[in-house]
């Protein structure tokens, strides 16, 4: 399980942080053939679960080592896989600077349509070839936020919550 994956970007309140640094924990194997019953199973996996959850969302982040995730020994992308991803990656890189042309000359048609029907200013008309930008910086900024709620243990200490 890991910590703080929603501060990331919360899709739910649109926000995007950066440098979010997430705590993941996991526990060892639980093998089924060590319980006599399913229930007995599901309460040990209950109390591992319980137990891993408290050690996670209690952790400092500041404190842990960086999880490190290297390739397996001795594996290695087939190039066919490589060449496929970099043909795709070209074709999307060309398909999105075409789209981001034609939205731009779009919208530049749009405003000098707009500025001679209204007969705005020239200084006007670059104001309002500019608002796509201003809107999207706008967005950005609206977006970032690079507090962290800190965690909280309930009395009994079996349940973490976020603030």
């Amino acid at each position: 399980m890991s910590a703080h994956k929603e501060l990331a970007m919360d899709e739910k309140t649109f926000h995007v942080r950066f440098g979010t640094t997430c705590v993941t924990g996991y526990s060892e194997l639980i093998p089924a053939s060590t319980y006599a019953t399913f229930e007995e199973f599901c309460v040990a996996i209950q109390s591992v679960w319980d137990k891993l959850w408290v050690r996670v969302f209690s952790a400092d982040p500041a404190e842990l080592p960086l999880l490190d995730i290297n390739n397996p020994a001795g594996f290695h992308y087939p190039m066919v896989l490589r060449l496929s991803q970099l043909f795709w990656t070209v074709v999307e890189l060309f398909l999105m600077v075409w789209g981001l042309r034609w939205s731009w000359h779009s919208w530049q048609a749009a405003v000098a349509r707009l500025a001679g029907a209204v007969g705005l200013a020239n200084a006007l008309s670059q104001v309002l070839l500019l608002l796509p930008l201003v809107w999207l910086l706008a967005s950005i900024i609206y977006c970032y936020d690079s507090t962290l709620p800190q965690p909280i243990l309930s009395s009994d200490g079996a349940l973490c919550k976020m603030r």
